[in-house]
């Protein structure tokens, strides 16, 4: 299943992606508690620009 508010070609070709704050939105709509340290993580990596950092949650 495709979240058709993430899909959007307004976001782009690639239909971008979700902002942290859009991201942390989404999951308290859909009441989804994301795993310890997640958004902490998004969060450095948005920061550093980091990307590409592999974890296992």
């Amino acid at each position: 299943m495709y979240d058709l508010q993430i899909l959007k070609y307004e976001r782009g070709y690639l239909f971008g992606g979700l902002s942290l704050e859009e991201l942390r939105a989404r999951f308290e709509e859909l009441r989804i508690t994301p795993p310890a340290g997640l958004l902490d993580a998004l969060a450095d990596d948005q920061r550093l620009n980091a990307g590409n950092e592999r974890r296992t949650w």
